[in-house]
């Protein structure tokens, strides 16, 4: 892939070179020749997993607090929240972009995003292919109200999987 993309690349500069405008071409697949992409000959990338540059995975289990985490501190990605709530009353997951979040803070700071958890074995799950940067760090609470200044504290049973960069 990284050799289709460098001929790409080589390409197109060659091209710029040669006729003083940038054009986008394509390799023929199973070929080193590169053609105007059209659609027979469509331009495709496909994303590969790696052993290096994922995401960090962090896994929580709910106690019977108002459940303040500082899950990392400066510049990050969230990418995705799986939250399985296993008891019988609904709560209310919320990120916030800080450098500190302690016991009792949860009402005092700004909520980035609010999740609702439901009562039920399906969990909630947000995901996002190019995820919600924080600048400060991520922090999150869970609470037993919606609302941004409650600090309520919520039961043990649920289940928050996080996956930042």
């Amino acid at each position: 892939m990284i050799r289709t993309l460098a001929a790409l690349l080589v390409a197109c500069l060659l091209s710029t070179a040669l006729h003083a405008q940038a054009q986008i071409g394509c390799v023929i697949p199973g070929t080193n020749v590169v053609a105007p992409c059209s659609s027979s000959n469509p331009l495709s990338v496909t994303p590969q997993a790696s052993v290096t540059g994922g995401g960090t995975p962090s896994h929580t289990l709910s106690a019977a607090s108002d459940n303040a985490t500082q899950l990392v501190t400066g510049q990050h990605t969230i990418y995705s929240a799986v939250l399985t709530n296993t008891t019988s009353t609904i709560y209310y997951f919320k990120f916030y972009d800080t450098a500190t979040m302690t016991t009792g803070q949860c009402g005092s700071q700004a909520v980035l995003m609010t999740l609702p958890v439901p009562i039920s074995a399906n969990p909630q799950r947000f995901e996002s292919a190019i995820g919600i940067q924080v600048q400060n760090g991520i922090g999150f609470c869970l609470t037993l109200n919606a609302n941004d200044t409650d600090d309520t504290s919520a039961a043990a049973g649920v289940i928050l999987d996080i996956v930042y960069k």
